[in-house]
């Protein structure tokens, strides 16, 4: 559809559901695993007719992880560039009220 439309795609990593994403995400190596994501991910989407300038790549800062996992990604998010793909930023804030 993205291609029909001459539209951009945003690839986007979290993991699990929005139901249970925060129920103690777990990785190995977070970078590893957000890396490998995206490679199979954008390997696709070429593979499919997307221009690599088209693909928006998301690590969902706040999405199935911890604060530790966040702030390895925030750390290295340059490691990312060399995709040649944009890079969105973009963050799940959870408001907890105070009782």
């Amino acid at each position: 559809m993205a291609i029909k439309y001459k539209a951009k795609l945003c690839i986007m990593h979290k993991k699990g559901t929005p139901q249970n994403m925060q129920d103690n995400p777990t990785y190995s190596d977070v970078m590893v695993e957000v890396n490998n994501f995206f490679e199979e991910r954008i390997k696709k989407a070429l593979s499919l007719g997307m221009k690599r300038q088209d693909i928006i790549l998301d690590v969902d800062i706040g999405f199935g992880k911890t604060l530790k996992h966040n702030l390895a990604l925030i750390n290295n998010m340059t490691h990312f560039k060399k995709f040649k793909s944009p890079i969105l930023i973009g963050a799940r804030l959870e408001l907890v009220e105070n009782h």
